[in-house]
């Protein structure tokens, strides 16, 4: 299952999505800003870049200048299924979205090499989300239960996620601080429920602090976004300083819409 666990760890990792609640005097979803373009340079050098197509305010598909691409599929407004195609025009991975009372309820992944994966979702009445994660083996139906885990919301952020192995033990712990301003990736429709990406959220993300654990190792990764935004509110850059173990390294993204 190392190609399924490969895909799922590059395919996860998004930019994190924010923006303030709408009101009545709010401008119509259509003249919200929507993010087109970004581009991330780390150390001077360009090392990643991903554009945006849309219908109205619905995804349609996301592209990077390697010639990678993700087709979105949406049922009325919500998000039902992501496709990931290479250069090559091959699918590497499908995910499926299933929903009950427009909440996620859970992600089915399928890749191209004979395995698959699940997540499944229970909303609580406390307001925080927990999750168990399963590997599946498609040529004999075989489950095997894989990481467990709760996210914790404060005014509509993501403000802690928790992740532990198996057996109980911790994985990963993730504390996040939010400033009150616009992101436009909450401005497209049905992007703030997906659970399985770090779109969540409705505030810009501005400090964001990693633990992760190894049996009685623990590594602490702290990272400090400095962002600058336009007339509207809404980042144009930010610059993301990370430290692990006394070694700093710092990013750029830079925002187009």
């Amino acid at each position: 299952m190392k190609k399924l666990l490969y895909l799922l760890s590059v395919t996860l990792v998004t930019l994190t999505s924010c923006s303030s609640d709408n009101d009545t005097d709010s401008p119509s979803q259509a003249d919200l800003p929507l993010l087109k373009k970004y581009v991330i340079t780390k150390d001077g050098n360009t090392t990643y870049t991903g554009e945006y197509i849309y219908n109205e305010n619905k995804i349609v598909s996301f592209s990077d200048l390697n010639g990678n691409k993700s087709n979105y599929t949406y049922t009325e407004d919500l998000i039902t299924k992501i496709e990931d195609i290479n250069v090559k025009g091959i699918t590497t991975l499908v995910r499926e979205y299933s929903y009950s009372n427009g909440k996620l309820e859970s992600v089915y992944y399928k890749s191209p090499y004979g395995e698959a994966a699940k997540i499944i979702y229970t909303h609580n009445q406390n307001g925080t989300v927990s999750y168990k994660k399963y590997f599946i083996e498609l040529s004999n139906g075989y489950e095997e239960e894989n990481d467990t885990g709760k996210f914790t919301f404060k005014d509509g952020n993501l403000i802690k996620s928790e992740s532990f192995y198996s057996d109980g033990s911790p994985k990963e712990l993730t504390t996040k601080e939010y400033d009150s301003k616009n992101s436009s990736n909450n401005n497209v429709l049905g992007r703030k429920l997906l659970l399985d990406y770090s779109s969540t959220s409705i505030n810009n993300l501005v400090k964001e602090t990693i633990v992760t654990f190894s049996g009685t190792k623990s590594t602490t990764t702290t990272s400090v976004y400095n962002i600058t935004y336009d007339a509207k509110g809404y980042a144009i850059e930010s610059t993301k300083i990370s430290e692990t173990n006394g070694t700093s390294t710092t990013q750029t993204i830079k925002y187009f819409y």
